[in-house]
């Protein structure tokens, strides 16, 4: 079945918390004992449909999480936003909505990612590098500086379990550097076919 419990299969249709039928849903609000219910009958009408993915992000939406996760300072993020444009990890596309908080004809940009920035993904992580894809590390990294910066912390000894652990990701990628190879011919080898370089992809 197509919808959230594809992913959610934690719960399934059928089960007694969901009831499947307009009779039997009918049936189950009746016998909770809830004053909230409504006394008269209840009309029920169940429609059939489907999930949908969340939006692409926008550049607010983006910078708004980078903050969130710690990722980043006023004076830093725009440049790592403009970065992962300049690499054609992702592309700014217009989405073709007008923007609900204006009335002009502004229409907002999304990020869509280009076929080398989801091979790089997916490649890390099917070689479990989990330091190259979640914002964890670099979460830390950027707490360690502003408590160098408080003068709680030695620059040296954050330094010192920096290398130590970029040096473990390192080692992970490279030992299976074949499973990165295989993620970027899956999604770029028809590009590089046709004689453009992989870093020229256009979003997807």
């Amino acid at each position: 079945m197509d919808g959230s419990l594809q992913v959610y299969r934690y719960e399934r249709w059928g089960s007694a918390a969901n009831p499947t039928t307009a009779a039997a849903l009918r049936c189950y609000l009746k016998n909770i004992d809830c004053e909230l219910l409504p006394k008269e009958d209840v009309r029920v009408t169940i429609v059939e449909g489907t999930t949908t993915p969340p939006n692409l992000l926008t550049e607010s939406e983006l910078v708004e999480k980078m903050h969130s996760n710690g990722i980043g300072t006023d004076a830093t993020i725009a440049d790592h936003v403009q970065k992962v444009q300049d690499r054609n990890y992702v592309f700014l596309v217009a989405d073709g909505k007008k923007n609900s908080n204006s009335t002009s004809s502004f229409r907002r940009s999304r990020f869509h990612p280009s076929n080398l920035g989801v091979a790089l993904i997916e490649g890390y992580k099917n070689m479990q590098a989990n330091g190259m894809i979640t914002p964890d590390l670099r979460r830390q990294m950027e707490h360690d500086v502003q408590l160098i910066s408080e003068n709680k912390l030695k620059a040296e000894k954050v330094v010192e379990e920096a290398l130590v652990q970029m040096e473990g990701v390192f080692n992970a990628v490279a030992s299976r550097s074949k499973v990165l190879d295989a993620s970027v011919r899956k999604w770029c080898g028809n590009q590089m076919k046709s004689g453009h370089h992989p870093y020229d992809l256009a979003p997807i």
